[in-house]
């Protein structure tokens, strides 16, 4: 018996693969529930991510004490794009008014999936996010002018914070403006984290969290709008999906390019330890063994069901990559530890 671990390198793969899946996510509930469905779980997931990260962010930033609507922005602006790698622009105007911009192509969709996505999905992240930045930071003040909008044909979506004289309402903290010019970004000015407090180690550990968490919470949000049966269909469909169109990109991504058992076990491998999952591989003849023991984007207790769809990730790039591969996976639970098995094996005949 020969045992393998992947020392796999492919740092930025967790983003590129669990920003696909939010698009997934998002696409599945679009073709099922409709536009009212996906614009519910847009609201629900960037409220409820909001209320969880956007004052402890402010903390790790260290941008907790600048004006409100500075440090605002530069939360939206340091922890998506500095950590998450989402591309953005920021432009402090005054300290009561200061600019971010989403770029093309969205984070989640660098193909045309962006265009089914209605307007009023976008509408409703920033009604259940940006529009309540004011409450969370305790300044009635402070509201968001959205400026441009990609869904209505601009280049990016913009806007802009900033804290009035007076205070406003929670409907008047979100507004349309739209402008013909706005100011231009300079790299050289804009927030940098600060390299003592967030090392390359730190960085890339939160960028992993970051990535994870639009799997994880939307995974959730539908649990509890629809229930988990129906919920793991819609998440089953969206990771078979996702491992079906990018299957090929995925094996290339690992620098795998044989097609047999063997090979398939090594891209597993690569993709669970580039995720930050434990596992390792052993080989016993004709089988190859995956045992994995920690589960992302799932860090902690969840129901069986959603860990069958997000497996279904792996069945898609399986069927995809070949027909001659068998995959068994069998499931341990022993004093509240998981542990699952995958059993790849070859076979002499097409498997469908």
């Amino acid at each position: 018996m020969i045992q393998e671990t992947s020392n796999c390198e492919n740092v930025e793969f967790p983003t590129f693969l669990w920003s696909r899946a939010y698009a997934a996510l998002q696409l599945v509930t679009l073709r099922e529930k409709g536009q009212e469905g996906l614009v519910k779980l847009k609201y629900a997931f960037s409220n409820g991510h909001g209320q969880k990260h956007f004052l402890a962010g402010l903390d790790k930033l260290g941008v907790r004490n600048d004006p409100p609507a500075v440090a605002a922005a530069k939360y939206h602006y340091m922890s998506n794009y500095l950590i998450g790698n989402v591309p953005m622009e920021y432009v402090r105007e005054t300290d009561r008014k200061a600019w971010i911009r989403y770029l093309a192509p969205a984070w989640a969709f660098p193909g045309t999936g962006i265009i089914a996505v209605p307007a009023s999905v976008g509408l409703a992240a920033l009604q259940g996010w940006i529009r309540y930045n004011g409450t969370w930071l305790g300044c009635p003040r402070l509201g968001f002018v959205c400026t441009k909008f990609q869904e209505y044909g601009d280049p990016y979506c913009e806007g802009y914070f900033i804290e009035y004289d007076e205070n406003i309402s929670l409907e008047q903290a979100l507004r349309f403006q739209p402008v013909s010019t706005s100011p231009e970004f300079d790299k050289d000015a804009a927030p940098k984290l600060d390299p003592v407090q967030w090392p390359e180690a730190r960085l890339l550990r939160a960028r992993r969290r970051y990535a994870e968490s639009y799997a994880a919470a939307p995974a959730q949000v539908l649990v509890e709008a629809y229930g988990l049966p129906y919920a793991s269909f819609l998440v089953t469909q969206a990771m078979l999906g996702l491992g079906t169109q990018y299957a090929r990109e995925i094996a290339d991504r690992m620098g795998v390019s044989e097609r047999n058992a063997s090979a398939i076990a090594s891209i597993f491998l690569k993709v669970l330890n580039s995720l930050g999952d434990d596992a390792e591989l052993a080989r016993n003849g004709d089988e190859h063994r995956i045992t994995r023991s920690t589960f992302s984007p799932f860090r902690g207790i969840y129901a069986d069901e959603m860990y069958d769809a997000f497996f279904a990730l792996f069945t898609g790039i399986l069927r995809v990559l070949t027909a001659r591969v068998k995959l068994v996976r069998s499931v341990e639970k022993k004093d509240g530890q998981r542990t699952e098995l995958w059993c790849l094996t070859d076979s002499d005949r097409r498997m469908f």
